[in-house]
């Protein structure tokens, strides 16, 4: 929230075509921030000066920074990361979105476990092995080969 001009927090890339603002320390309420009519004013601009704005955000559920800058953005890739997300996380995570009227534009799946061939299953972290019948029945969504 600082009072500075957002251009003068630009910092250029290895690559001419590729501007980055870090967000700095958080805020006391992001959200507040967020849903603000500055932060709306920015991606007004941003949108003017840049051919493509991303945002990377935390995680859906548990926050609501992602499901706020929805509502600014085209459409959101989802990234998931495959080891250490279940079934249940994905599935909620995609609600959430769908609820907020946000446009699913891809999906990324980070740390994807390949040893297996042509499909993959959701897996918990090493140092976090499912605990529950619960937990154990989400580790079983399979993708088949293309």
């Amino acid at each position: 929230s600082s009072d500075r001009p957002w251009y003068s927090l630009v910092q250029t890339g290895k690559t001419e075509s590729l501007d980055l603002i870090s967000s700095g320390p958080t805020p006391p309420n992001p959200v507040a921030l967020l849903n603000s009519q500055k932060m709306k004013q920015l991606f007004d601009e941003w949108r003017q000066t840049y051919d493509y704005v991303l945002i990377d955000t935390p995680a859906v559920v548990g926050v609501a920074d992602t499901q706020s800058v929805g509502s600014y953005v085209d459409g959101i890739i989802f990234v998931a990361g495959m080891e250490c997300s279940t079934h249940d996380d994905i599935t909620r995570s995609l609600e959430i979105l769908r609820s907020n009227q946000c446009t699913l534009a891809g999906v990324v799946a980070n740390f994807v476990n390949n040893k297996h061939g042509n499909s993959y299953s959701y897996r918990q972290s090493a140092g976090n092995p499912p605990q529950s019948e619960h937990e154990k029945s989400n580790l079983g969504l399979v993708r088949q080969s293309w």
